[in-house]
């Protein structure tokens, strides 16, 4: 009788700092023009569309923790004993950082950091580390 018994926690957090601009990645400056004005008198409004800021340089702090046990067992039933015949365990830590560079394009650096010890002595201990940066530009709104 084999049976499979899986465990996984994941915990993670994050932050958002607003309004944020690095020297090396900013704007050139567009030169003001004049606002128009109503018939009343006043200036009229930028319209822009609901919850959304074109100007807002977001910089978002993200870590992600994860442990995972996974063992199978190999049941005999009629001599009693069980024997694991497979199984990890598995630690993993992912933190990112999104900068919001303007309302189209997304800088991101991440780490990825994988620890997976076996239950059996079948196969030796893993690491496996990755990181990177990401530049996404987004076509639609």
């Amino acid at each position: 009788l084999a049976e499979t018994k899986t465990t996984d926690i994941t915990f993670g957090f994050g932050y958002t700092m607003k309004n944020v601009e690095f020297g090396f990645l900013k704007s050139r400056k567009k030169k003001k023009r004049k606002k128009k004005k109503k018939k009343d008198g006043k200036k009229k409004k930028p319209t822009t569309r609901r919850g959304s800021n074109p100007k807002a340089k977001n910089l978002v702090f993200k870590m992600n923790f994860s442990l995972r046990d996974d063992v199978t067992y190999n049941h005999q039933l009629d001599q009693g004993s069980s024997l694991p015949i497979r199984g990890t365990n598995t630690f993993s830590m992912s933190p990112t950082i999104d900068y919001n560079i303007n309302k189209r394009l997304t800088l991101q650096l991440y780490f990825d950091h994988r620890r997976t010890t076996p239950k059996t002595s079948s196969s030796p201990p893993t690491v496996s580390t990755s990181s990177g940066v990401t530049l996404r530009f987004n076509l639609g709104e």
